[in-house]
C-alpha cells in the first residue's frame, strides 16, 4: 500500500488541512507531516506525545 498517496490524498481534500499521519498502534508515525510550506503549531515532543494518545484512545 502507498502510504504516502494517501497522505496526499488527504491534502488534496482540502487546503486548510495543516497535518495528515498515518500511525500504527503504539502511536508511532508511519507516514505523513506537516503540508510543505507550513509551520507546525506545536513542538516535536507535544506532536509525538498527541499521536501516542490518539492510538490509545482507539485502543479504548
Amino acid at each position: 500500500m502507498d502510504y504516502q498517496k494517501i497522505i496526499d490524498t488527504i491534502f488534496e481534500l482540502n487546503e486548510g488541512i495543516r497535518y495528515a499521519g498515518l500511525i500504527d498502534e503504539t502511536g508511532s508515525l508511519i507516514v505523513g507531516g506537516m503540508r510543505h510550506g507550513i509551520d507546525s503549531i506545536v513542538d516535536q515532543p507535544s506532536e509525538e506525545l498527541y499521536l501516542t494518545h490518539t492510538a490509545l484512545r482507539k485502543c479504548l
